[in-house]
């Protein structure tokens, strides 16, 4: 079972700087939830622009994949993830026909359902997916 997990950008800032540093991004405007065995963590793959605030935002981003380790069981339930704003709101994605869907799943990128670069404040990882999605 898993267990419900937030991290909040402050935290995934302080896990990204040093992996910021040493990766050589391949998209500049793009966040990286890096599931594996229930241990969660983010890798931000961003050269500027990549700002930390002390509100504790991450951004602006334009889009957001999701990677599974083999052990997490994807098959029985589906592993969804949700990116909220600083103001708590959920920032909406797309990928292919899957349209202004409020989680994503592992596989290609998602973008941002507004077509704009958005500041993340908290990923929340595993959520339930809504109805039709």
């Amino acid at each position: 079972m898993y267990t419900f997990a937030v991290l909040t950008a402050l935290v995934a800032a302080a896990l990204a700087g040093d992996l910021v540093a040493r990766q050589n991004p391949l998209r500049a405007d793009l966040v990286r939830v890096v599931v594996n065995n229930a241990t969660f963590s983010t890798e931000i793959n961003s050269v500027p622009p990549f700002s930390e605030t002390a509100n504790g935002r991450l951004g602006p981003f334009g889009g957001v994949t999701l990677t599974l380790g083999d052990d997490i069981d994807d098959v029985t339930a589906p592993f969804r993830c949700q990116i909220l704003n600083p103001a708590g709101e959920i920032i909406r994605v797309n990928r292919g026909n899957n349209t202004n869907k409020s989680t994503f799943s592992k596989g290609n990128n998602w973008t941002m359902a507004s077509g704009f670069l958005e500041e993340i404040a908290t990923i929340v990882c595993p959520v339930a997916a809504p109805p039709g999605e």
